[in-house]
């Protein structure tokens, strides 16, 4: 996946300042959100480096360091960026969904296979 492709979907901002943060060896609010959802992100196309599968902890991380940090609200802002995560993967799901199915249909024999 072409991360500028991704760069006008909800939740890019967090989702790429996440990645960065991976990139570069740093444990943030962004990065912990990145890897909440790394096997998702990774099935869909995106290289997301530095970062293990297992969402729970990944959560629960993210959560202590918010409580841990000046937020105001720590709930608030924990699942406001869950929010933000989850809409970014829809957009992200319908992007490649929308690119295999065109994939798809200069392929005539993926075509039939997907129309039944």
């Amino acid at each position: 996946m072409n991360l500028e492709e991704c760069s006008n979907l909800p939740g890019w901002e967090l989702v790429e300042k996440g990645i960065c943060d991976l990139r570069d060896g740093r444990l943030t609010e962004h990065s912990w959100l990145v890897t909440c959802a790394v096997t998702r992100l990774r099935a869909l196309g995106l290289e997301i480096p530095n970062a293990e599968a297992g969402s729970t902890e990944a959560e629960l991380q993210l959560y202590r360091l918010l409580v841990s940090s000046e937020v105001s609200d720590p709930y608030y802002r924990y699942n406001s960026m869950l929010r933000r995560l989850v809409s970014f993967e829809q957009a992200l799901e319908a992007v490649v969904w929308r690119e295999r199915r065109a994939a798809a249909s200069d392929r005539p024999e993926l075509a039939s296979v997907q129309s039944s």
